[in-house]
């Protein structure tokens, strides 16, 4: 049964049959801080390549594939997204060093969240055997400076270099990576 959705006298919505869609008037406005959409990509089908620079990349599979991402479209310019990585990420470290690994969040080509030097994972010199350290991370970073319809948020990484290796581990052996992304009214 198709209709309206009214408010004294005033026009919110209107619903229509096959498919059942209910559409907004053009002129709702919801407050600030109101979550417009989510969306969500998961990845479980392989490990990263490993990085084992101090310069931040963004997370691929070694053959420029960016399974590490997802895209929110549709939105409104100028409003916020808060976006929730998470994700297995492994640092390694060999022989007699210390090994750090920091996790990072771009907004299509720009950094927005992250530092080289701000390691999130961290392995203490020891003995000279190779130690794994895998952790469960999850990143949540509110994005204020969105201005276009459409962004896409990659997942970055980076070590502090020489013998350590940094990757997401993605495969079926561990927990996939989760990309949520939420567009909320600024």
């Amino acid at each position: 049964m198709s209709g309206t959705l009214q408010v004294g006298g005033v026009t919110l919505a209107t619903h229509t049959e096959s498919p059942s869609t209910l559409t907004l008037d053009s002129g709702v406005v919801f407050p600030a801080g109101h979550v417009l959409q989510t969306t969500q990509n998961t990845y479980n089908s392989g490990d990263s390549a490993i990085s084992n620079s101090a310069t931040t990349a963004k997370v691929s599979d070694g053959a420029s594939n960016y399974y590490w991402s997802h895209t929110i479209s549709g939105m409104t310019a100028g409003n916020d997204v808060l976006v929730n990585f998470s994700f297995v990420g492994s640092v390694r470290r060999t022989y007699f060093s210390s090994a750090g690994g920091a996790w990072h969040i771009y907004r299509d080509s720009n950094i927005i969240y992250g530092s080289t030097n701000d390691f999130m994972q961290y392995i203490e010199a020891g003995g000279a055997s190779t130690v794994d350290n895998y952790s469960y991370i999850n990143l949540i970073f509110l994005d204020t400076g969105a201005t276009a319809t459409s962004h896409t948020y990659y997942l970055g990484y980076s070590s502090n270099g020489g013998s350590t290796d940094v990757r997401v581990r993605s495969n079926t052996l561990y927990a996939p990576f989760i990309a949520i992304l939420q567009e909320i009214k600024s």
